[in-house]
């Protein structure tokens, strides 16, 4: 079934309520306070039946004093009702209720003409030429303009026509990825529990739906359905609903909070925008956000400008807050009760942006102008080819985000453009080769001293790129270090680096298992003689924790004291440090850290204060 949802609009006492009382046989005049003033205060609704489906009226407070309740119910309505006085004609509040009209995007209009009893032909018809220009003035481009009589009855039935046609045209609202209620009632009813109503946007909802509500973040299941009064299994978009829920009570839940399909929306404290532009809207300025059901504080930031269509900007929440890609807002400022401009939330979750801002309006730009694909690019150009596949899935309508060869997405939260990692290979292997001949007799560069390098491409594409070279054979690369394939120190060395490893590396040998100073050049780095020789498997680096002091031995010296504590203790022997020590004739400094390493290594196994050999090869 085709459902509408229309929004009745204009000025206070020009006959709203009794003429959708007059088509549909209800009175949405539900409270007490509204019977007695004579005087809509909240949202009311009614329904009737179309060939086609089925229209759903919500009839709005036209007093100045309800804009925020107005707001709500023109927030999810695919048209407007505009209800002009024959006698009063057009009023302030009729001025400010087509400008909201405007801001919420809606472009079609049924406009009547009510009290044509008491009003003369001269004033009908210069009510329905003013009330014309105002719609074309705010954008309406689908206006139809009927006159009638909720006294006579005159012209309701053309009205209903009117109003039965909406449901043959295609709806003009975002794609939303699920469902989505901004919720405008909260209640509980005895024996059946807590009862949420709304506008449904997105796609539909049915019976046993998990449902997640927002900003509170609980989760419950939907019991029962409830359109036009009547029970269903399933919701359309589009309609009125009341949904009974089950695992949840209705204390926590508030009008203006949403109910949503879970998984696919999360609340922001922040939402990137595209405005309406307006020159009395200041740079920070603290204003009301009216969005949905709900209307909060904010504070709007302004990027620079691109174009004349849009301001882009920043709106900053104090608490997170639920939207969707597409949805429209008000901004009012709260010291004067003034609608300022309305705006279109681009991305729902913004981080804050401090730095390249005219990159990220380029950015907002492109998925203000629908398209995905030129959304991408404009990621990429701003963050060095870097595409973050969360912005772009929050901020896009698309079910399925995929790009093409120009891109290569390596998780679900990135992808990279393979311009910028083909340049960034080329400079990786360059910056590896300076980093290289600027310390000749190091064996590897610093991982992250090739980062730094490498910036401003993101980190976690230089890891990517580094991890596809290692593939290609191009670099050897770990956690903390990485060195082209390539690369023989020897052939960078100096005279005096070739001749001052070469001694030390005789030193080592000599000493054997009593350390001695191996380096005595001044001018070589000494920490790059000894990477290289542990490089080059001739040394290992022992630490003596209680001395806090690091040691270098040979690798053949630790082989042949291997050998020797395993011939003099076979069989599982145990022995002391003391003994192990005077074996090998070498000092406390030194057997502490080897026997550690042996230990680590698997060759010894520990024992309080003995050691037992646990195996015999060298």
């Amino acid at each position: 079934m085709t459902h509408r949802t229309l929004a009745v609009i204009g000025h206070v006492d020009h006959g709203k309520t009794s003429l959708v009382k007059a088509l549909t046989g209800i009175d949405t005049d539900r409270l007490k306070e509204e019977k007695k003033r004579g005087l809509s205060i909240t949202l009311g609704f009614a329904h009737m039946d179309a060939p086609n489906g089925q229209i759903h009226l919500v009839d709005t407070p036209g007093h100045a004093d309800f804009v925020r309740m107005t707001s709500s119910g023109l927030s999810g309505a695919d048209a407007v009702l505009f209800v002009v006085g024959a006698v009063e004609n057009v009023q302030p509040q009729t001025l400010g209720h087509a400008r909201l009209a405007e801001l919420f995007g809606i472009r079609s209009a049924i406009v009547a003409i009510t009290k044509s009893d008491l009003a003369s032909v001269s004033e009908i018809a210069e009510a329905k030429t003013k009330s014309e220009a105002l719609l074309r003035a705010h954008g309406f481009d689908s206006i139809e303009i009927i006159v009638c009589s909720s006294r006579t009855q005159t012209g309701l039935g053309a009205l209903r026509t009117a109003l039965e046609r909406l449901c043959t045209q295609s709806r003009q609202t975002a794609e939303i990825k699920g469902f989505f209620l901004p919720i405008d009632r909260v209640f509980s009813v005895p024996g059946a529990g807590t009862i949420v109503t709304g506008t449904l946007l997105g796609t539909a909802v049915k019976v046993d739906d998990v449902v997640a509500i927002h900003p509170i973040g609980q989760s419950a299941t939907v019991r029962t359905i409830q359109v036009a009064g009547l029970e269903q299994a399933l919701a359309d978009a589009g309609a009125r609903v009341a949904l009974n829920l089950r695992g949840i009570d209705a204390a926590p839940i508030r009008k203006g909070h949403t109910l949503c399909s879970p998984g696919n929306f999360a609340a922001g404290r922040r939402f990137d925008v595209a405005l309406t532009p307006c020159a009395g809207l200041k740079h920070m300025e603290q204003v009301t956000i009216l969005h949905g059901t709900a209307h909060n504080a904010a504070r709007v930031r302004l990027y620079p400008a691109m174009g004349n269509k849009y301001q882009y900007g920043q709106i900053e929440f104090q608490s997170p807050q639920m939207a969707y890609p597409g949805q429209r807002f008000i901004v009012r400022r709260p010291a004067t009760a003034e609608t300022l401009t309305g705006g279109i939330v681009i991305d729902p979750d913004a981080s804050l942006v401090t730095r390249n801002k005219p990159a990220h309006v380029s950015v907002l730009h492109a998925f203000a102008m629908d398209s995905m694909y030129a959304a991408a690019h404009a990621l990429a150009d701003r963050d060095a080819g870097l595409v973050d596949l969360r912005m772009l899935a929050r901020s896009t309508p698309e079910a399925d985000v995929r790009l093409g060869p120009e891109f290569e997405t390596v998780t679900t939260e990135r992808s990279y453009r393979q311009k910028e990692l083909g340049l960034l290979a080329s400079n990786c292997l360059q910056a590896l080769t300076h980093l290289h001949s600027a310390r000749p007799c190091r064996p590897f560069v610093d991982m992250a001293a090739l980062v730094t390098a490498l910036r401003p491409a993101p980190p976690a594409m230089i890891h990517f790129v580094i991890a596809r070279l290692e593939n290609a054979g191009r670099l050897k690369a770990n956690v903390d270090e990485v060195s082209l394939t390539n690369l023989d120190p020897f052939d960078a060395m100096s005279t005096d680096q070739r001749a001052a490893y070469e001694r030390a590396d005789r030193r080592l040998s000599e000493m054997g298992l009593r350390p001695v100073v191996l380096f005595d050049a001044p001018n070589v780095e000494t920490s790059d003689l000894e990477a290289l020789l542990i490089a080059k498997v001739r040394a290992v680096r022992l630490f003596n924790h209680s001395l806090n002091q690091a040691l270098l031995l040979s690798m053949d010296a630790i082989r042949n004291a291997e050998l020797i504590l395993t011939a003099a203790f076979p069989n599982g022997e145990s022995f002391t440090t003391g003994a192990a020590r005077e074996l090998l004739d070498t000092n406390r400094k030194t057997i502490v850290p080897l026997l550690e390493y042996f230990d680590k290594r698997g060759v010894t196994r520990r024992s309080n204060d003995l050691r037992t050999i646990s195996h015999s090869t060298p």
